[in-house]
């Protein structure tokens, strides 16, 4: 009950604060465009969608033969860098994501939701001599949701975002069977972001 209410206050404040942002404000009168049938209405309602997926774990056939992890080496078995910072993707060599976005676009604002999924560092748990009852089911996966909106006001661009991810068996701590959950760790993250940029004059 708790997480549904979070869920839909974050929903609510983005779409209060993107509506507030954007609602037309009192100017004088004057002659404006008109049509046959009245005022000229302008403007489209726009469903976009987005997804992307990322893989950058080993492929299948190292049960075949040697292969190795992304930006690694036999030299520099640690991984290339950039100033100790990872090289490719955010998820990091040996990972995988999938991920999907759905928005309505208006003249002066947007709206939409997003899914997605990570798992990390596959290439590692691959070959790591796990216990046989727990080898199968060991994944460190990332789960998220969020709701984001933004608009174009006068003074600049407003826009809110809000996510809600949970992290099952972060780093790989479980250390009871697959069908006990007892040492099982997640990581629960709740992110709310709001940003504004301001026109340049």
């Amino acid at each position: 009950m708790l997480r549904r209410s979070n869920i839909t206050a974050a929903v609510i404040l983005i779409m209060a604060t993107v509506i507030s942002a954007c609602a037309p404000t009192t100017t004088t009168p004057g002659p404006s465009a008109t049509t046959a049938s009245g005022p000229k209405k302008g403007g489209t309602l726009i469903l976009a969608r987005a997804g992307e997926v990322t893989n950058l774990e080993q492929s299948t056939s190292f049960r075949d033969r040697p292969i190795g992890s992304w930006y690694t080496s036999r030299r520099v078995i640690q991984g290339y860098t950039n100033q100790g910072q990872s090289l490719g993707a955010a998820i990091g060599p040996g990972s995988s994501s999938q991920w999907l976005a759905w928005d309505y676009l208006f003249p002066t604002r947007r709206f939409g939701l997003y899914a997605g999924r990570i798992r990390w560092n596959e290439d590692m748990r691959s070959v790591y001599p796990w216990p046989a009852y727990l080898e199968y089911c060991n994944h460190d996966v990332s789960y998220y949701v969020g709701f984001r909106g933004s608009g174009r006001t006068r003074f600049g661009l407003i826009s809110a975002d809000w996510s809600d991810a949970n992290r099952i068996n972060a780093f790989f701590q479980k250390q009871s069977t697959c069908s006990d959950n007892i040492s099982q760790r997640d990581m629960r993250n709740y992110m709310l972001r709001l940003s504004f940029a301001p026109f340049s004059r």
